[in-house]
């Protein structure tokens, strides 16, 4: 009697297993499918996804990160960035390298563009998803139109942030290359073609120099000081220059994360050699000399 019991016993187990089995696979069968961002890059991943909802490019609803630039408006090279006492205001006076002089800067704008952080030694670059496509004059004053990548910032004191664009990338750095200024077919473009919004837009051309029909690199309006006698300034820049800098060691990005590239202007750096009675016709030589030197990326 044990053993039929024992029997019966063992084929129920088995009976109720395969019944368990099957009431598993029918409710997965049966599960609704569930649509979502997977790709395991992009901000809003869902790990539970099994329908891509960027199928159709137009209707994509993942999330990527955003690549910024945070700025620190610092007075010299020497001070530290911990100490706020040394963050550039506009409007005060600040003595000059011969401690006779002084200078107030009244306005402060520029183009950082192009703005790309690489790995070497992969030749992996980190690009952002939003390009931009606008028309500009050729060599021959021909109209042409073109794609540019839109990673431009209009650096402005004091605002110390900058949405460069989204991107896409888990890897390692170690060199950030950026432009200062604008590509020369970039300067010549059309302010009517872009988006009011934007930097080179209608409403934010601030550096579109309507002589030239170009914009230029940057503006600085400021005040030089002796005594009582004042002389004002507003100084166009207009050389353009590329630049690299690599880090120490390399930076990681954590999938999904914003990144945040860190660079410091040492504002008054920009004004060295200058003193109140240099001569007017010089002063755009060694402003436009001493920026790029006045200019760095951090770690």
């Amino acid at each position: 009697m044990s053993m039929l019991q024992d029997k019966f016993s063992f084929t129920s187990l088995r009976i109720g297993t395969l019944f368990c089995l099957y009431l598993g696979f029918v409710c997965i069968s049966c599960s609704e499918p569930t649509e979502g961002c997977i790709d395991a890059l992009a901000s809003n991943f869902e790990l539970e996804a099994d329908i891509d909802c960027c199928l159709i490019e137009q209707e994509c609803c993942c999330n990527y990160p955003i690549l910024d630039l945070n700025l620190f408006y610092k007075g010299r090279a020497e001070d530290a960035l911990s100490d706020p006492t040394t963050n550039i205001d506009l409007g005060l006076f600040y003595p000059l390298d011969n401690l006779t002089d002084s200078i107030r800067i009244e306005s402060f704008d520029l183009f950082i563009s192009n703005i790309q952080v690489t790995n070497s030694t992969e030749e992996d670059t980190v690009q952002v998803f939003e390009t931009l496509e606008l028309s500009f004059l050729d060599a021959e004053g021909e109209e042409q139109v073109a794609s540019f990548q839109d990673n431009i910032a209009l650096v402005s004191i004091p605002t110390f942030r900058f949405i460069i664009g989204s991107y896409r990338s888990d890897n390692a750095y170690d060199e950030v290359l950026f432009d200062i200024g604008l590509r020369p077919e970039l300067a010549a473009i059309d302010p009517s073609s872009v988006d009011n919004e934007h930097p080179l837009g209608d409403e934010y051309t601030v550096l579109f120099d309507t002589t030239s029909q170009r914009f230029l690199t940057g503006r600085i309006g400021f005040t030089l000081k002796r005594g009582e006698e004042e002389r004002a300034f507003v100084q166009d820049l207009d050389s353009f220059r590329s630049d690299s800098e690599r880090f120490m060691s390399p930076i990681s990005i954590d999938r999904g994360r914003n990144l945040d590239i860190l660079m410091r202007i040492n504002v008054l750096d920009i004004f060295k050699g200058i003193i109140f009675d240099v001569p007017s016709e010089d002063i755009s030589l060694i402003i436009n000399e001493n920026l790029t030197a006045s200019i760095l990326i951090l770690e």
